[in-house]
C-alpha cells in the first residue's frame, strides 16, 4: 500500500469530496469495495489510473457516503455552519478536478484508457470507419471471429468473438489492423496461421480480414505488409 502511486490514485478520489467519505468511521466501510479491487492489487497499473474503469468500483459507495456525511453534518451545534463548508469545499473540489481530468468542462487534456481523447473526428478516421464496417459485414453472424484488441469491439456482438490480445479462439475470421498488430495480438494471430491456412477476404485503410480455409492473390501480399508468416499456402475458395 505504500506506494506513490496508490497515494495518487486514492487522493484523485477522496481530496476532490473533501475527505467527507472518510470523517467517519463507519462510512469509511463504504470503500471496501473499490480498496479490494484496486489499491490491493499489484504489478498491474491500470487498476491504479483514473483513466480507467476501475473508478467505477469506487464511485457509487463514495458518493453515498459524502450524501451520509452532510447529513450527519445537518445535525448538532454549528450544523448550518459546518454542512455550509463542507459542501462548498465539495463543491469546488469537485470542480477543479473536473475541469483539469474530465470531459464536460474542457476537451483538451482527457485521457481515457491508453491515450487522450481528442473529441473530434477526422475525415481519415470516418473512411476507416466505414471500411472497418464493409469488412464486418462480411463475416456471417454465426462465424467466430479474432480481432485486434480495439478492434475487437466491432465484432464483440457475436457469441464467438476474441480479441488477439489473449487468444485467436481458432477463429473462422481473423480482422486486423496493422498498427495495432503487435506483442501478444501478433503471437496469437501467428499462431492461428500455423494451425489453418487463411485468405484474404478484403481490406482497406490498413485493415484486414482473413477467411480460414480460403484462398485469395491478394493473401501473400497482405502477409508480408502485416509481417506475418502462413505456415499454409491456404485452400481453395469454397
Amino acid at each position: 500500500l505504500a506506494t506513490e502511486t496508490k497515494l495518487t490514485l486514492a487522493l484523485h478520489l477522496f481530496a476532490p469530496l473533501a475527505f467527507l467519505p472518510l470523517r467517519r468511521p463507519a462510512l469509511a466501510l463504504l470503500a471496501i469495495p473499490g480498496f479490494f479491487f484496486t489499491l490491493l492489487t499489484t504489478n498491474y497499473p491500470h487498476t491504479l489510473s483514473i483513466h480507467f474503469q476501475y473508478t467505477s468500483y469506487w464511485v457509487p459507495w463514495l458518493f453515498a457516503g459524502v450524501v451520509l456525511a452532510l447529513r450527519s453534518y445537518r445535525q448538532g451545534e454549528l450544523s448550518v455552519l459546518r454542512y455550509r463548508a463542507a459542501l462548498g469545499a465539495m463543491v469546488l473540489g469537485v470542480f477543479f478536478q473536473s475541469f483539469v481530468f474530465g470531459a464536460l468542462l474542457q476537451h483538451h487534456t482527457f485521457v481515457g484508457g491508453f491515450g487522450r481523447v481528442p473529441f473530434q473526428i477526422t475525415p481519415q478516421e470516418r473512411e476507416r470507419a466505414a471500411t472497418m464496417n464493409r469488412l464486418v459485414a462480411q463475416i456471417p453472424r454465426t462465424a467466430s471471429v479474432a480481432a485486434t484488441d480495439h478492434e475487437a469491439a466491432h465484432t464483440s456482438t457475436r457469441i464467438d468473438s476474441y480479441t488477439l490480445l489473449v487468444a485467436n479462439g481458432d477463429a473462422d475470421y481473423l480482422l486486423v489492423r496493422r498498427q495495432d498488430l503487435g506483442g501478444e495480438e501478433r503471437a496469437n494471430a501467428q499462431q492461428a496461421l500455423n494451425h489453418h491456412p487463411y485468405g484474404l477476404v478484403d481490406s482497406g485503410n490498413d485493415l484486414f480480414l482473413f477467411k480460414k480455409n480460403y484462398k485469395s492473390p491478394g493473401t501473400a501480399q497482405a502477409m508480408r505488409i502485416l509481417n506475418l508468416h502462413p505456415a499454409h499456402e491456404g485452400a481453395d475458395e469454397p
